[in-house]
């Protein structure tokens, strides 16, 4: 599991000499109902294929405090997109990708439509709605979420 984290690590540095965009985020993340706090650190990148279509790959590991359970995540993304009105253009993402934990791995998909506007010197809002489960083994894995 560590050869593959570190081998994708390298190949997303590599790739993001040649991306349209790299994206590194950090997040704390308050626990809910008496969930532990978390934080999370995650690195994309994208690329434009054509005008219509771009692909992106992320790695993202999640830290849960207390216990220090590491959740971490690998995943390809294809990007659809047209222009609808204006500055407004509607999109659909596909991705899939595998979900690490201490004690099991298992793949998954994600559907995301969404809407984009151009707000003007580089920077856009975008509004989208996620669908995200596990391929196979729903029942054990849980990883059903609507974002």
């Amino acid at each position: 599991m560590k050869k593959i984290a570190l081998a994708t690590l390298f190949a997303i540095f590599a790739t993001a000499a040649m991306a349209d965009s790299v994206t590194l985020e950090g997040q704390s993340i308050d626990g809910k109902k008496g969930q532990a706090d978390q934080g999370l650190l995650a690195i994309g990148v994208k690329a434009d294929i054509n005008k219509s279509f771009a692909a992106d790959v992320r790695l993202e590991s999640l830290r849960t405090q207390g216990t220090d359970a590491v959740q971490s995540r690998v995943e390809g993304g294809l990007t659809g997109s047209h222009q609808l009105f204006g500055p407004v253009s509607g999109y659909v993402r596909g991705a899939l990708g595998e979900n690490y934990t201490g004690t099991t791995n298992y793949g998954y998909y994600s559907v995301e439509p969404g809407v984009k506007a151009a707000l003007g010197n580089g920077l856009s809002a975008q509004l989208g709605w996620r669908f995200r489960d596990a391929v196979s083994n729903q029942t054990v894995n849980q990883f059903t979420s609507r974002t």
